[in-house]
């Protein structure tokens, strides 16, 4: 197979070369040659209009050292040339003077604290009136004597009240209200106090 003719060098003519601007491979048009005529010296970009000295495409250069090698190698040369034209691209995108933004801190945002509750003060009960007291203490009293009596109390001995019938001290009683009550004094002949678990009642009896 015949290769096909080399297209003559000239002035004005398109060629492919490294933009030192683009920082790619782009088409470039011829705009002076070497002394020898045959090379180009100078060239413009097409696409940024820049001139610069003519510098051989980087892709047909690493191509060409690629396939020297092994196919493994020329496919890793391949890419790692791939790779650098990128990042070149990258790199001439940027602002001048630009450095990559670092990560902001983070910070950490902790709960506000609860607020502390108010300790409460436990209301008093209602104070009690002198009289009320009186009574009070007579009441715990009464209780006490009371279990006190209950304790050697044959209590299924007692009677069932009735105003009809007459009752002596240390008589036990059987009341439907108030229950087990004992005889403690005879006040008249139709009243008599008989000790209950709540407190000393005045009871008739005899009528």
């Amino acid at each position: 197979m015949v290769a096909p003719p080399l297209m003559p060098i000239q002035v004005g003519k398109d060629i492919d070369a490294w933009c030192t601007r683009c920082r790619l491979d782009t088409t470039h048009i011829i705009v002076s040659l070497k002394a020898d005529g045959l090379s180009p010296k100078r060239a413009e970009c097409t696409s940024c209009h820049g001139q610069h000295n003519y510098r051989p495409p980087k892709m047909s250069t690493e191509t060409a050292k690629a396939s020297r090698g092994t196919g493994v190698r020329s496919r890793k040369a391949m890419a790692v040339a791939a790779a650098q034209q990128m990042a070149d691209v990258t790199a001439e995108a940027m602002p001048a003077g630009h450095k990559p933004t670092k990560k902001p801190p983070v910070v950490e945002v902790s709960a506000p604290p609860a607020p502390k509750k108010k300790a409460t003060r436990k209301r008093a009960g209602p104070k009690l009136t002198p009289s009320e007291r009186s009574k009070a203490r007579a009441a715990a009293a009464a209780a006490v004597a009371w279990g006190e009596r209950l304790e050697g109390a044959d209590v299924s001995s007692g009677r069932k009240y009735s105003m009809r019938e007459t009752y002596a001290v240390g008589d036990i009683i059987d009341h439907p209200r108030f229950g087990v009550g004992f005889v403690v004094t005879v006040t008249e002949p139709q009243k008599f106090e008989i000790l209950f678990e709540d407190g000393v009642r005045v009871m008739a009896m005899g009528r």
